[in-house]
């Protein structure tokens, strides 16, 4: 029984050293994004004390996935690993308190990176960034107690801007920006609290203006008007709690004959 003891109590005093060291070893290997084969550590594993309380290194099934790591007191600590079933390296996650916290990067079959993300007490907290195929930005978000916080970007496949959005406690709040693959704005929309709120416009793919509207806590409220591609006025008016009132105006706009 003291033998045991004596052995928790080292593992727990020395997992930490080699542990890190595993972490900036797996992050240089995945920003080269090279599939990187299983790799186990030479000491004894799946240990309980006398509690039965897991300590120290373990390798266990999960899923028919591989999960390696430390536990202390029966709660996983520091940096754990899981393997697809081919033995190639799935996830990294660290833990504290067995909550996650830190760095969690998933890696695809193929051996790029899919997902990085931020944890803080078992939620996420930080830069969260998906990937696409070949490692390639595709959703990059921040996040704040588990809720989208702060900018959140949407790239196409070529890398340029999708959508720009802005949030607060979960909702969009503020700007949000949406552009073509040329880089040009299409929509220019305001939110309060997850609500349309402001101006919103639209554009057309040349970055002309062709719709404008105004809302109020997400009921059109205000002035309205949309243009042609011409930059011709067609209709304008106005709303109030969202049923059109007062007069409004259609204009009609002279089509050009076609040309023999």
């Amino acid at each position: 029984m003291k033998f045991m003891e004596n052995l928790v109590n080292n593992l727990k005093n020395n997992y930490i050293m080699k542990q890190r060291k595993f972490l900036i070893i797996l992050v240089a290997i995945s920003i080269s994004f090279n599939p990187v084969k299983a790799q186990t550590y030479d000491t004894i594993k799946n240990i309980q004390d006398h509690l039965s309380l897991k300590q120290g290194y373990w390798e266990e099934s999960i899923n028919r996935q591989m999960e390696k790591g430390w536990y202390i007191d029966n709660k996983r600590e520091g940096i754990w690993r899981t393997y697809y079933p081919q033995n190639f390296l799935h996830e990294v996650i660290e833990y504290k308190d067995g909550k996650r916290n830190g760095l969690r990067l998933e890696i695809d079959k193929r051996g790029y990176l899919a997902v990085e993300e931020h944890f803080k007490n078992d939620q996420l907290h930080g830069r969260s960034i998906n990937y696409s195929m070949g490692a390639h930005p595709r959703v990059e978000q921040w996040y704040k107690n588990g809720q989208p916080d702060g900018l959140k970007k949407i790239y196409y496949d070529n890398g340029k801007v999708q959508e720009e959005s802005y949030y607060k406690n979960g909702k969009r709040h503020g700007i949000s920006l949406w552009f073509n693959q040329r880089g040009q704005v299409v929509a220019e929309f305001y939110y309060i609290d997850g609500e349309f709120d402001g101006v919103q416009k639209t554009y057309n793919n040349a970055g002309q203006l062709i719709k404008s509207e105004e809302y109020s806590k997400g009921i059109l409220n205000g002035n309205y008007s949309e243009w042609d591609d011409a930059g011709n006025l067609i209709i304008s008016g106005q709303y109030k709690n969202g049923q059109k009132v007062g007069k409004w105006k259609e204009n009609k706009v002279k089509q050009k004959e076609p040309q023999p």
